[in-house]
């Protein structure tokens, strides 16, 4: 199989997909996506009905939340042997990994309640034996190769992370302060609502998300990436509206969880899955293009770059300082991420201010968008920035010939950061890697750092100690 000819390969997907399903058992593979799979599912299609030898999960992370469609769309494939390949086995929760352990059927953990029994409770309660349990069970289950595993002629280059701090202006810090006392008094069920006080049960909950939201959007752009009715009680200085005025979304629903509305002008995503992202099921790529980007001139244009993009564009100057027209050398690139498409707006709306050339993609490009936009970074010396978000660029994806990184917010799953730098550092990659994360003092975004270390804490005393154990595994193998 090592050898080009000998495996037949097919695309199971787009719309004339069922001709293929006819000759499945004509090829030794079969390569499909995650919607594809919900789409036959949901149908009772080709993919389910098929009785499969081996079924292999790229980025199985995708199957993580057992409340998803795709998740139970994995578990009701029919096949012999079962292989989940990721990166980031645990995200969010210990029950991602439990989740894998559903879809590989590894008993007794094939059901939730089993595993939160024997493995989640304990952690969670704190039991002396809780952690052991879990580096015994990853280790049974898991085969970790890290990059420091990789053979020396494909040695990595190094790689530094970099947290920037970027004050507020302040008029931004002033509004900041507005939405701050304002989740405040959500969360303490003190916010009165059109004369009428609301429980913090009844009103925090469904509010706070929001609000949540709101800081962070300012922390990035100030008023810019603000819904239109939290800008208007923002103007009238009454924290009572930005309560009421959420609700106005109510009509509307999410493009990933069709719950209510609650998101920024301009996107289809609610405050939840805003929020948490990496639960949400990831959606097909959208055939039709992306409109044109918007440029400085144009209605709802921003008042100013916000300090970050300030500072984004300070740093990219800096970087690439060194680029010439016709020179030979090859050209410093710095790629730029941000999980909310209207901030890359913003940006590419400074950057052509400042005369950069850039490619973008993001949840509305499509598959030849990206393939184009992929390759005239890569290749054209001019264009020197590349634009992603998160969602559309945290996977799949080479673009090794950047060699800096701009995360433009921190995420609430910093396996998502991890999987975004990766993009840049990663095999073919020959200088060292800089990665810059804009941090807000004194602001949520804080707290999301410290989110972000618990999450990495638990993950890394698992998954370190099973790549030791593997390593000594190896070392055993290679004497025996």
């Amino acid at each position: 199989h090592i050898h080009p000819g000998q495996l037949s390969v097919a695309t199971y997907h787009g719309t004339d997909r069922e001709r293929l399903a006819q000759q499945f058992r004509s090829h030794d593979i079969i390569l499909t996506t995650y919607q594809t799979l919900r789409s036959d599912w949901a149908t009772k299609g080709p993919l389910i009905s098929e009785e499969w030898f081996r079924i292999v999960l790229d980025e199985a992370h995708h199957i993580g939340n057992r409340s998803t469609q795709i998740f139970r769309a994995a578990c009701n494939l029919k096949c012999l042997r079962r292989w989940c390949l990721t990166g980031t086995p645990i995200q969010n929760t210990l029950d991602n990994y439990g989740a894998l352990l559903s879809f590989l059927r590894i008993p007794p953990f094939v059901e939730k309640s089993k595993f939160d029994h024997w493995i989640s409770n304990s952690i969670r309660e704190k039991r002396p034996h809780g952690l052991p349990k879990l580096r015994i069970l990853v280790q049974v289950t898991c085969l970790r190769r890290t990059k420091q595993s990789i053979d020396h002629s494909h040695k990595l280059p190094s790689r530094t992370e970099r947290i920037e701090t970027v004050d507020l202006h302040p008029d931004d810090r002033e509004l900041y302060e507005f939405f701050n006392a304002t989740a405040t008094r959500i969360a303490s069920g003190s916010l009165q609502d059109e004369g009428n006080m609301h429980s913090a049960d009844k009103n925090g909950r469904n509010n706070i998300l929001p609000i949540i939201n709101f800081l962070r959007f300012i922390c990035n752009h100030g008023e810019d990436l603000l819904p239109a009715p939290a800008v208007e009680a923002w103007r009238l200085n009454q924290s009572g509206l930005v309560d009421s005025r959420i609700t106005q979304f109510a009509g509307e629903s999410c493009t990933l969880c069709h719950d209510n509305l609650h998101s920024p002008r301009g996107s289809p995503f609610c405050a939840l899955c805003l929020l948490t992202g990496q639960d949400s099921e990831p959606t097909e790529m959208a055939d039709s293009s992306r409109t044109e980007s918007p440029q400085a001139d144009t209605p709802g244009a921003p008042r100013r770059p916000s300090a970050k993009v300030e500072a984004l564009i300070r740093n990219l100057g800096n970087e690439q300082v060194g680029n010439r027209k016709g020179s030979e050398a090859r050209p410093v690139k710095s790629v730029v991420f941000s999980y909310w498409t209207k901030m890359l707006d913003l940006v590419e709306i400074a950057l052509r201010q400042s005369g950069y050339c850039n490619e973008r993609i993001d949840g509305q490009s499509s598959l030849p968008q990206r393939r184009d936009a992929i390759s005239k970074f890569n290749n054209d010396p001019a264009c020197t920035v590349f634009l992603a978000t998160i969602g559309s660029a945290g996977e799949g994806i080479g673009l090794t010939s950047a060699n800096h990184v701009h995360l433009m917010e921190p995420h609430w799953n910093p396996m998502a950061e991890e999987q975004a730098i990766a993009r840049v550092h990663r095999i073919g990659q020959l200088r060292h890697v800089i990665a810059t994360k804009y941090i807000t003092p004194r602001s949520i975004e804080r707290y999301v750092l410290e989110t972000q270390k618990k999450k990495l804490t638990l993950s890394r005393k698992v998954l370190d100690f099973t790549a030791s154990s593997q390593r000594e595994l190896d070392s055993e193998r290679w004497e025996v």
